[in-house]
């Protein structure tokens, strides 16, 4: 190309954290395993940095990378279960600043009852915590809240599960898949995780793996699985790694 220009490319070291800051308290980390080939992004954010876990509910079916920058997003990713081809409306809990937009409503079983999920909810800058809910129940103690399935890491013990203490039995949840989460780690700060899948960067894991995972490499004491398999998405607008 004529005229200057800039070349950036990024290094990944096998089996080697990356990590770039993104602010004050915010960081955003990658680590693609040799054997077997996996990849995974995290992003962990200290709320108590004046940073801001913010759901948002954006218009149709607008990806994560072109939603991110227009609230002036660190970083995101996908979160709720949605309807696919009818406005990409949401199947899960979902409050934004007070305002509930949708409940829960996405898990079903083999004889078609609607289950409850377990969900994260928070204040302001405060900590996310987490609770099972029942389908169509609203959380009007917390001012925002996500839908999550299914439940990944409770009081720090790993259990990828659809009931409380009840595992997971679905094809999809037993076979490696791109996976996404939101937890919180023992210092208390909240941790976005994505796990890519179905390509060379790795296959992707189960969610029994995911779950365990979690908690032994990232020391998570809660976490929820949110929309994954091609679905999962981690956005870092403006950012590459080692700048």
């Amino acid at each position: 190309y004529a005229g200057a220009f800039e070349l950036a490319y990024e290094w990944l070291a096998p089996d080697q954290w990356n990590e770039v800051p993104l602010a004050a308290g915010a960081s955003w980390q990658r680590l693609r395993t040799s054997s077997p080939v996996q990849t995974y992004n995290v992003i962990t954010a200290d709320l108590s940095q004046g940073l801001e876990l913010q759901p948002a509910r954006h218009s149709g079916c607008q990806t994560v990378a072109a939603a991110a920058p227009s609230i002036g997003a660190l970083a995101g990713v996908n979160a709720n279960y949605f309807q696919a081809g009818s406005g990409c409306s949401t199947t899960d809990l979902l409050r934004v600043d007070g305002v509930l937009h949708s409940t829960n409503g996405s898990v079903v079983d083999g004889a078609g009852t609607v289950l409850s999920q377990r969900s994260a909810g928070w204040n302001g800058n405060g900590v996310p915590s987490f609770q099972w809910l029942n389908p169509g129940s609203d959380w009007p103690s917390v001012a925002d809240a996500v839908g999550g399935y299914p439940s990944l890491v409770e009081g720090g013990t790993p259990l990828a599960a659809v009931q409380p203490g009840q595992q997971v039995w679905s094809s999809t949840d037993w076979t490696a898949n791109p996976r996404t989460a939101l937890g919180v780690n023992a210092a208390g700060h909240v941790v976005l995780v994505t796990v890519d899948g179905r390509t060379a960067a790795g296959s992707g894991l189960t969610s029994s793996s995911f779950a365990n995972w979690l908690s032994t490499e990232l020391n998570l004491i809660n976490a929820i699985g949110l929309d994954g398999g091609g679905s999962t998405t981690a956005v870092v607008p403006d950012c590459w790694l080692s700048d």
